[in-house]
């Protein structure tokens, strides 16, 4: 496709939105997707449709995947707390942001 870059397709909100959509629908993709972000979830999480495919995995029905993406999220809550993408705000109250709670 003319003008889509790896980094930006994400952001395309037909990607995420039936990203998420299949992560709801198959706990198995998840653990897939996690394999191929692991280590880039923060990256993830500062663009617009990324951060909500991240809500998803923090979601997920699959809780040792929903904390091992929590766990490798958490230490960078401070830095997501200041993303100011409305999906990082959904991702910040998942791993429990006082912040994201009260605005």
């Amino acid at each position: 496709m003319k003008g889509v870059e790896e980094d930006n397709v994400v952001d395309h909100f037909l990607v995420s939105r039936d990203l998420k959509r299949l992560l709801k629908n198959d706990v198995t993709l998840g653990g897939v997707l996690f394999g191929s972000l692991k280590g880039n979830l923060r990256h993830w999480v500062e663009k617009k449709g990324g951060a909500f495919v991240v809500a998803a995995l923090l979601e997920s029905e699959d809780k040792e995947l929903a904390a091992k993406v929590a766990a490798e999220l958490k230490p960078h809550l401070k830095a997501i707390e200041g993303f100011q993408n409305p999906g990082a705000k959904v991702v910040a109250k998942a791993l429990g942001s006082k912040k994201a709670s009260s605005s």
